[in-house]
């Protein structure tokens, strides 16, 4: 976190750049919610009208009327709208449920704490999750998320090795590249920032010593002890993810990977047979033949994005993903960077 606020700094009083607000393309979570919300308040509306009193909103200029004709299927069989026998759409049981509760006002995620279990031992609870396959520490140890139960609200875990001071550090909106390039900057240089603390000059120094001794500002991927990886592809939040799926769903069984381990955005642990520069001309290779976003999520697999996915139909989930929450292009520009020799 040290490096990442000298970088958001750095950027900032340097050249002047803040952190763009990129719109998503579609925002399906909100499309429900706007759905639900216009049904509360006028009480019913044949589908034709509600469709185009919600898709003329600007945030949806992403979202096909098939689409949305789609969510209103969806959300017909599964009760959270119903059809009157005059035609027109009210709000279902299931919907009551939802929009009756004190927190369907909030389109964000607020923070609902989740109980953590090793098998059958309750070990605390926290209140950010991370997805399956992300670790974190609790309790003074390091935890592999093995499922999260969003329904009873409970995240089911295994023991990991590594640091116990490495978290899961994913919540709180993406990170852009551009930021985690100027942290990769940081690291190579020996400029003094005077507005650090001693304590944080010190810490500075160690990570920089650390980069130089270990190789990780020479290559994306290095060694990391027996048969596992560093993967450091200096990405952001999407270019990340984008390649933790190309890894999981691409490239485990051809190159013999046994584990991936990612801890976004900033590096992930990858253990197999494969050797580090045999690993990065295949996920190099692999890149340069992706179709589609889509490609890389695997086929019952539809990621939230927002609080309201959880309520539409896994396909338009999956597409809205793809498209908001991927970037095949961007990691390819953010590998080639990194990859350039240091200064």
């Amino acid at each position: 976190m040290l490096l990442r606020a000298i970088a958001i700094i750095e950027l900032y009083v340097r050249e002047r750049w803040v952190e763009p607000v990129k719109l998503r393309q579609k925002p399906v979570g909100v499309l429900y919610h706007q759905t639900m919300s216009t049904l509360k308040s006028i009480g019913e509306a044949e589908p034709a009208d509600l469709a185009r009193h919600v898709l003329t909103l600007p945030a949806f200029r992403g979202v096909e009327p098939e689409e949305y004709k789609a969510m209103l299927q969806y959300l017909l069989q599964t009760d959270h709208i119903q059809q009157t026998e005059e035609g027109t759409l009210i709000i279902g049981l299931g919907g009551e449920k939802v929009v009756n509760n004190f927190r369907f006002y909030a389109v964000f995620k607020d923070d609902e704490e989740h109980v953590v279990y090793n098998g059958s031992e309750e070990i605390g609870s926290i209140t950010t999750v991370p997805p399956p396959g992300y670790c974190f520490s609790l309790a003074g140890k390091l935890w592999k998320v093995e499922e999260v139960d969003s329904k009873h609200k409970a995240v089911y875990v295994k023991s990991s090795r590594g640091k116990v001071d490495t978290l899961w550090l994913g919540a709180g909106g993406d990170v852009h590249t551009r930021v985690m390039q100027k942290m990769r900057q940081v690291l190579e240089e020996h400029t003094l920032y005077p507005y650090l603390a001693p304590g944080a000059a010190n810490r500075l120094e160690r990570a920089r010593r650390l980069a130089r001794e270990s190789g990780l500002l020479n290559s994306t991927v290095i060694p990391a002890g027996g048969d596992s990886l560093f993967i450091l592809p200096w990405a952001g939040s999407k270019q990340f993810r984008t390649l933790e799926r190309l890894l999981k769903h691409n490239l485990t069984d051809p190159m013999g990977l046994r584990q991936v381990v990612p801890m976004e955005p900033y590096y992930m642990v990858v253990a197999g047979r494969a050797g580090a520069k045999e690993l990065l001309a295949a996920i190099e290779a692999e890149l340069a033949s992706v179709p589609h976003p889509e490609a890389l999520l695997a086929a019952s697999e539809a990621p939230y994005l927002g609080k309201y996915d959880e309520f539409l139909p896994p396909e338009l989930v999956r597409r809205a993903f793809a498209v908001d929450g991927l970037d095949v292009t961007g990691l390819v520009e953010a590998l080639e960077a990194a990859g350039k020799p240091s200064d």
